[in-house]
């Protein structure tokens, strides 16, 4: 297994959510659920949730063009009708869009109806800008329901869950940021949560990416594992 630093411990793998989201995964290919990517890969895949923000999201852009990584952003309709030009900005710099839902996380679909509506409005606002629906999909709730799953699958989404989440929205300083990104550091195969909407992520991102590149972590997209055929469900939820 690939590690930057030390290895961490990570408790909430034993949270009923995280037991329940890495059963279903295990049960399913990696192109209908993604927890994690292959425990051996030298990759980590950073994302970034509930944006674009006018402000936090070009910062994380610019440290992400500084630094030549790729990253995968799933943004919320509402957001993508208010800021098309910036759901444009991050498609022309060659990031991956997904979708979150049409409202912000707190506004969870509640049944498959209103599930299927929010997919159906937040695709039609990244389609209108990008020309290409979004092929990724993260859920507002952290433990999606099994019906839930299922209409997603029906329409061809691939869920991507995470296994690494820094806290970062809720972090008080960028320098408080780093300190959690230095004791619980990212290794290969980690989905990690970020938020496109948190101030401090990109100076935390700026100073963090260096040292885990000189370490040998490389950065990419889910894409990367989704369409990689040489791993099985069992390898690429194994591990973690």
């Amino acid at each position: 297994m690939f590690l930057i630093g030390a290895p961490r411990s990570r408790p909430s793998v034993f949270s009923p959510r995280y037991m329940w989201n890495r059963g279903v995964a295990a049960t399913v290919s990696r192109q209908k659920l993604l927890l994690n990517g292959p425990p051996d890969s030298r990759m980590a895949a950073l994302t970034f949730d509930d944006g674009p923000h006018a402000e936090h999201t070009p910062a994380i852009l610019r440290v992400l063009a500084s630094h030549r990584l790729r990253a995968t952003f799933f943004v919320t309709g509402e957001k993508a009708k208010r800021f098309p030009d910036l759901v444009a900005l991050i498609a022309q710099k060659g990031h991956v869009i997904g979708q979150r839902g049409y409202y912000q996380q707190g506004s969870a679909p509640k049944t498959e109806q209103e599930l299927v509506e929010e997919l159906l409005m937040t695709e039609h606002w990244i389609r209108k800008v990008t020309g290409e629906s979004p092929r990724l999909y993260r859920p507002a709730q952290a433990k999606p329901s099994m019906s839930h799953l299922l209409q997603l699958w029906r329409r061809n989404q691939t869920v991507v869950l995470w296994n690494h989440d820094p806290s970062d929205a809720d972090s008080p300083s960028s320098a408080k940021l780093s300190l959690t990104l230095a004791k619980n550091p990212i290794r290969g195969g980690d989905i990690v949560r970020l938020h496109a909407t948190a101030p401090h992520t990109a100076a935390a991102l700026d100073k963090m990416i260096p040292g885990a590149k000189r370490c040998g972590l490389e950065f990419g997209t889910p894409l990367a594992w989704l369409d990689s055929p040489s791993q099985s469900p069992a390898d690429i939820h194994a591990g973690h």
